[in-house]
């Protein structure tokens, strides 16, 4: 891929265009290893993923389960997880079946995890990979 050209904005910040891939295109291996985590109570996952800043990532919740789960991100210095997604309402997304997300993350050292939040029955199936 050429190098994008840059620019400066309002304030002296760079600005560079981000690539568009044509379809048959691909990002290279993330060299990111995927991260699994099994979520059969209601707690926090115990498992992390940290993504390459600036490229998308994926997420994959699998199995028979009747529960909840919610995606959370911390940023680097940061104590807090802070829940990924919530609707206008303020109300956050939650996720009680199967599903496959893509995500953007823009911030080096951010980190990810997945809580179970309600369950009755099953497991909850985590995947992340880049």
């Amino acid at each position: 891929m050429a190098d994008l050209p840059t620019a400066t904005g309002a304030g002296g910040i760079g600005i560079q265009a981000t690539p568009v891939l044509s379809l048959g295109e691909s990002y290279a291996e993330s060299g990111v290893a995927t991260v699994t985590d099994t979520l059969s109570s209601v707690a926090a996952g115990a498992e992390t993923f940290p993504p390459i800043a600036g490229r998308w990532f994926n997420l994959t919740l699998r199995g028979t389960f009747d529960a909840a789960a919610v995606v959370k991100r911390q940023f680097p210095g940061n104590e807090e997880w802070d829940i990924v997604s919530r609707d206008s309402a303020g109300t956050q997304a939650s996720y009680t079946a199967p599903i496959s997300l893509s995500l953007f993350e823009p911030k080096a050292g951010t980190i990810y995890r997945v809580d179970c939040t309600a369950r009755t029955s099953g497991s909850i199936e985590v995947e992340w990979n880049q």
